[in-house]
């Protein structure tokens, strides 16, 4: 008589566990797959009105204010990683933080990207430690924006007295006394969108800062995918150096790439400004 296969498991030797059985379980105790955040999701009451206030500040000031679209700017920070990582993991559905080790992984660089409504992609500006939001900030209103301004009303015939919308979101360092003040200074207009709504209002939120975390983390992939090929081919199994030190190097090439991939791709955000209805579809 055959004994049952699971007999010797049964009684002291090896229990072998499928996918099957890991699904029911971790179902059994309420566990869902969810992406790793570092703080809570805040819920936003009156999402609809502050959408509405916010859009009719940004298509007011254009006409009333006779400002082209070209001069209409969104800017952001983003946060961009050299090695990806993955930030999926299993925990409770109702779970309002989930952590995962290593979320806040410091091989990253924070990136500044600003883009205009008709797609002109302006320069980034890096943020490495030892400097301030608040400082950084300045640093790229006067280095960066001013110029593309002054260039675009004279490529435009305008005055340089020509006024500007600027939409920014309201973070650390970047609506600071000094910051608005530097703004309205050099007839930058400003609005700011909505807390907790970037994810739905902010154009750059919308398309680019995605896009661009993407495009690097298809770039290491590809790097990490030759690495284990070129072991693979000499019969070696090493761990692959992902130092801060390798990566730097890296990630600066990299981003030299991602700055050419971005600005071949205006409808990027042309197509965010659209989606965060701050301009109408026929509209460009």
């Amino acid at each position: 008589m055959a004994r049952h296969p699971l007999s010797q498991e049964c009684n002291g030797g090896h229990f072998f566990l499928k996918k099957g059985w890991a699904k029911c379980f971790l179902k059994e105790i309420n566990f869902v797959k969810r992406k790793a955040t570092t703080k809570g999701k805040v819920s936003v009451e009156n999402i609809d009105e502050l959408e509405r206030r916010y859009l009719i500040d940004i298509k007011a000031a254009v006409p009333i204010d006779d400002i082209p679209h070209d001069l209409v700017l969104n800017w952001d920070q983003t946060g961009l990683n050299y090695a990806a990582m993955s930030q999926w993991t299993m925990e409770k559905e109702v779970s309002k933080r989930v952590e995962v080790a290593g979320i806040n992984d410091k091989r990253q660089i924070i990136a500044v990207f600003a883009w205009s409504i008709t797609g002109n992609f302006l320069p980034m500006q890096f943020v490495y430690q030892g400097n301030t939001y608040e400082e950084t900030m300045i640093l790229y209103i006067q280095s960066i924006i001013i110029l593309y301004l002054a260039e675009k009303c004279e490529a435009l015939n305008l005055p340089p007295s020509q006024l500007v919308l600027d939409i920014i979101d309201k973070f650390q360092g970047r609506t600071t006394e000094s910051v608005l003040k530097l703004l309205i200074k050099n007839n930058i207009l400003y609005v700011i969108v909505p807390p907790n709504c970037t994810d739905r209002l902010q154009p750059l939120d919308l398309s680019l800062n995605k896009a661009a975390k993407n495009f690097l983390r298809s770039q290491f992939q590809s790097w990490y995918a030759n690495k284990i090929y070129e072991q693979l081919k000499q019969d070696k199994c090493d761990p692959v150096d992902l130092r801060l030190t390798v990566m730097k190097t890296l990630g600066a090439k990299w981003i030299m790439e991602l700055s050419r991939y971005i600005r071949s791709k205006p409808t990027l955000i042309i197509n965010a400004f659209k989606e965060a209805g701050i301009i109408d579809a026929h509209q460009l």
